[in-house]
């Protein structure tokens, strides 16, 4: 610094400066305050949310249940096929296909009262956090 900008008493705590100095100063001190609270902020932004959106998606749209129940469906369909070309089917075979069609019962019945629940439940919560 040289002295035509900074002048005054040492032994007291008083400053003398100029007002365009000191608009300056203010200036760059409130430019410095923005830049410190933008990095604080977190602009970034979350760098997974395009993975928490597929999630929200496959939600949504329930494909691995649908994917499983299709599944089944084949499954039950061939086995029903392959025990009805039985010519004496044994009580072991009937078994098996009785808890197969009740496997699917039960199944069926939790994938439709699972219904939008959770999800509706996720964006509920989501929104009174805004």
């Amino acid at each position: 610094m040289s002295d035509k900008d900074f002048y005054g008493d040492m032994t007291r705590n008083e400053v003398q400066l100029d007002l365009d100095k000191f608009t300056e100063i203010l200036q760059n001190n409130n430019e410095l305050r923005e830049a410190v609270l933008k990095l604080q902020s977190g602009d970034k932004g979350n760098p997974y949310i395009k993975w928490v959106h597929l999630a929200r998606t496959i939600d949504a749209y329930r494909i691995f249940p649908r994917l499983f129940f299709g599944t089944y469906i084949i499954l039950l369909l061939k086995s029903v096929v392959w025990f009805m070309a039985l010519a004496a089917p044994t009580p072991a075979q009937a078994g098996l296909i009785a808890t197969i069609t009740g496997v699917g019962a039960a199944w069926f019945s939790s994938y439709v009262n699972s219904g939008w629940n959770g999800t509706r439940a996720i964006i509920q919560r989501e929104k009174n956090e805004q």
